[in-house]
């Protein structure tokens, strides 16, 4: 899958670039929705907003990327730690403008029909807080049949608890009666009767309109597709327990930035085959994305809505042959102790991530590259936990080239809470090529570092009992800290570089 300037092999510089950019200003994100559903009656004006939004969002990116290649800042080469994760943000949304670019619907429609359906949720019983949205296509039917599910905030004069809207066009009219609708209390089943015939085009747009007052509490909601596309929009408002998602051949796009009236979605998994997974995710219990061939192109977005209680626990990206691209708005992120597990791998894909770390992070690649920076937030005193090992562990493994930069904690009040870095197990793996480990200044603890066949280069700060061997060192750094680092690669070169930055 073409992406559109990807990460360049030649291992480039780390640049550091500050977050917190003006498409993050949450103040000028709320914004009054109720004329946006003034038009309610005619339920394919809103079939123009995704239209419109993904235009704006086309030309916004566009001069973004040109005046920030006028404008961009090369800092100067501190380290042999090679990574672009100063243009990982860059390079996530254009994931998503490729993407887009390529659905561009029925090129000639000469017929269409809309229809309605209305869900509510009474709360009595786990049926009754249950909705699912099965699509019965076969996958063939991707040659002259498309469509694409959008979630929204339906209008305050809504009557029911959920509206969903089905617009059928085709270049056919005859072949409108090939989609089948099929409704139950908590199901609707959408089928199409495919028909080899490469000169019609048939689409459907669905529109799923949350009502935004009262909110309601799911526990289950569930859109299974074989090839529709899938967008959630921002400002839901609704909560919902297990939210679930599949497109074997769509893409998924997930719009959850600065929402300050948030889907509160506590243990979410979307999948996909060959469909880009993209957008800003808020993970609170479980978050799980995976596919196989496409990318996933996301950034881990924290909960600001006010008086929501957010607590991620496992966090995991995988795929098997796609790219993985994973932001972090850092400044964003509260600073407080998080307990949360992150695990993205992938069999052949390259990963680049800049990930928050809880109490384990694990990244792997078999056969490709990894390039990641690591954020840890505060720790717990393994005192209170009675706990005689380590606390935090970090792994990375891959095949090849591999960069891993850990950050120190957040600094404002450290010296109130316990500095996770001070007992931390973390070993690097690499095959063939070359591993690159920039360790902070607040890392405490004892390391060693060997190549079986290459070079080794090794620089610190305050250093104890330094050991050096052919291919290996060993060292200490610090009185007190009880962490634990390993790195080793089989064949190439091995840089560590431990306490030098602050």
């Amino acid at each position: 899958m073409t992406t559109g300037n990807f990460l360049n092999e030649k291992k480039p510089l780390l640049k550091e670039r500050s977050q917190g950019n003006g498409e993050l200003e949450i103040a000028n994100h709320a914004e009054h929705r109720e004329s946006t559903y003034m038009f309610h009656a005619k339920p394919w004006r809103h079939f123009r907003r995704p239209f419109y939004h993904s235009v704006l969002l086309l030309s916004l990116l566009a001069f973004w990327w040109a005046l920030s290649r006028y404008t961009r800042y090369t800092p100067p080469k501190t380290s042999n730690v090679t990574a672009l994760l100063a243009d990982l943000e860059y390079d996530i949304q254009m994931m998503a403008i490729d993407r887009m670019a390529q659905h561009k619907g029925c090129s000639s429609v000469v017929a269409s029909r809309d229809r309605q359906f209305d869900f509510n949720f009474t709360g009595d019983g786990s049926a009754a807080n249950r909705w699912q949205l099965l699509d019965s296509s076969v996958p063939e039917s991707r040659k002259n049949f498309q469509g694409q599910v959008t979630v929204d905030k339906g209008d305050r004069s809504q009557v029911s608890d959920m509206e969903v809207h089905v617009i059928i066009s085709s270049s056919d009219e005859k072949d409108l009666d090939n989609v089948h609708l099929h409704k139950s209390d908590s199901v609707l089943n959408i089928d199409y009767e495919f028909r080899d015939n490469s000169e019609v085009c048939t689409q459907v747009q669905i529109l799923v309109l949350l009502r935004p007052e009262p909110k309601r509490s799911l526990d289950w909601f569930d859109i299974q597709t074989s090839i529709f596309d899938i967008t959630f929009k921002s400002e839901l408002g609704w909560e919902i327990n297990n939210l679930r998602t599949h497109t074997s051949h769509g893409d998924l796009w997930m719009d959850g930035q600065n929402a300050l009236d948030p889907l509160i979605a506590h243990n979410v998994s979307h999948s996909s085959i060959d469909g880009v997974i993209f957008g800003w995710f808020v993970p609170d219990e479980t978050l799980a994305l995976h596919n196989e061939e496409g990318g996933i192109g996301v950034f881990l977005h924290p909960m600001l809505a006010e008086d929501v209680p957010w607590d991620p626990k496992n966090i995991s990206v995988s795929t098997v042959s796609g790219r993985i691209q994973v932001g972090l708005y850092y400044n964003l992120w509260p600073a407080r102790v998080y307990t949360h597990r992150t695990t993205i791998e992938s069999v052949s894909g390259w990963i680049s991530a800049r990930v928050p770390h809880g109490v384990h992070t694990n990244i792997s690649s078999i056969t490709n590259n990894i390039t990641t920076a690591i954020h840890p937030y505060w720790g717990t005193d393994p005192d209170s936990l009675n706990s005689t090992r380590w606390t935090n562990e970090i792994h990375t493994t891959s095949s090849g080239d591999s960069s891993v930069l850990l950050y120190n904690p957040p600094k404002k009040s450290l010296h109130e809470h316990y500095n996770p870095l001070f007992n931390t197990l973390s070993t690097h793996e690499a095959g063939e090529g070359e591993l690159w480990v920039t360790y902070p200044f607040e890392w405490w603890g004892s390391m060693k570092g060997k190549t079986e066949h290459g070079k080794l280069e090794f620089d610190g700060s305050l250093l104890r009992d330094v050991k050096r061997g052919e291919g290996s060192v060993a060292a200490k750094r610090g009185a007190k800290g009880e962490s634990w680092m390993e790195a080793h690669i089989t064949t190439g070169a091995l840089n560590i570089q431990l306490g030098l930055r602050d």
